[in-house]
């Protein structure tokens, strides 16, 4: 992994029980100067997509393989 990718995680980390995907989402595009793409946000070092879920499953929380494919040279991250 990236140094930015590690970044990227200690700065979640340290929002941890935030507790609201918005506000986390928004944070992190300003912090890092990502630029969103329907449901992804992207730079040069990596891709992520926030979630949520009420239960355990996440069925439907990863996007089509399609989109994927367009960020596949990335590392693709799921928060």
């Amino acid at each position: 992994m990236n140094g930015a990718v590690y970044s990227l995680i200690d700065f979640i980390r340290s929002r941890d029980g935030i507790a609201d995907k918005a506000l986390l989402a928004k944070s992190v595009q300003e912090n890092f100067g990502l630029t969103k793409d329907r449901s992804v946000y992207y730079s040069e070092y990596f891709v992520i997509r926030f979630s949520f879920s009420r239960s355990r499953s996440f069925s439907n929380t990863v996007i089509a393989l399609s989109t994927l494919q367009k960020y596949d040279e990335l590392p693709f991250l799921v928060c």
